[in-house]
């Protein structure tokens, strides 16, 4: 149960690092939103863009198919919670798809919006691999985006945990990216 405690603990100081870092770099967008609550509830597991993004982003791909939980959590947490413009929406994704571990960071984060010019566009799964270190099990899955853009969620206990993307501004979230792509092909 140490071991446990410990990974989360270093999990939350990199979470709290990239959002202080996100935040101080000036990352997050100086509008506030005033729309309400996006109208669905459920994870977005489509390829396709935001409405928002839609106008500028490439044509997408048919939808994936036949999406295991940790691949639907995956790309639900790309389109829910990183692209979405909406603090609510991110706040309600948070509560109800991230680890019990992580939620309160992540639903504190949730102003920390990303600009729009840095969104992840047109996601695809390309794997899902098992994970395990320190007694904790789960799944990494690698999404490719746009500009080759990549993305990994760490799922544990069918819970959203944490996110390694390739474009992170500091060494350590960078370095933390590259240790673990090396899980995949």
């Amino acid at each position: 149960m140490q071991t446990r405690k410990t990974f989360y603990k270093k999990i939350s100081y990199g979470l709290i690092t990239a959002v202080a870092l996100g935040v101080l770099s000036g990352c997050s967008s100086e509008e506030v939103s005033t729309a309400s609550p996006s109208p669905s509830a459920t994870i977005e597991t489509s390829a396709s863009p935001s409405p928002e993004t839609e106008a500028t982003a490439a044509p997408t791909a048919e939808p994936e198919k036949d999406l295991n939980v940790s691949e639907q959590l995956t790309l639900g947490y790309i389109n829910s919670y990183y692209n979405e413009t909406d603090v609510e929406a991110r706040k309600k994704f948070a509560q109800e798809h991230m680890h019990p571990d992580v939620q309160s960071i992540f639903v504190f984060a949730a102003s920390a919006v990303i600009d729009e010019k840095d969104h992840f566009l047109n996601p695809k799964v390309v794997e899902t691999v098992d994970y395990e270190k320190d007694g904790t099990k789960g799944t990494l899955t690698l999404v490719k985006g746009d500009g080759d853009k990549e993305f990994i969620g760490l799922i544990i206990e069918d819970k959203f945990s944490f996110g390694f993307i390739s474009t992170a501004a500091s060494d350590d979230m960078k370095a933390a990216f590259e240790g673990v792509r090396e899980q995949f092909k």
